[in-house]
């Protein structure tokens, strides 16, 4: 198993968006973090994201990716 797989093993895209510090709603919606979002718009569950204003989905290496990409060092 290589660290990927270990990762998407041990980490679920939940995880991953509450220690950006997403607060999730009752039907594990929230605001996607990566563009203007006036009403939340993104789903998560265990295993993958999908945001229905943009279309972008992805598993928690892609969401942290992001996360990573929309920091500004």
């Amino acid at each position: 198993m290589n660290i990927f797989e270990t990762a998407k093993a041990t980490i679920s895209v939940r995880q991953a968006a509450e220690y950006y510090g997403l607060k999730l709603s009752r039907d594990q919606m929230v605001s996607f973090p990566f563009h203007d979002d006036r009403t939340p718009s993104m789903k998560l569950n265990e295993d993958y994201f999908y945001c229905f204003g943009c279309g972008t989905k992805g598993d928690v290496i892609d969401f942290v990716a992001k996360a990573h990409r929309s920091v500004e060092v």
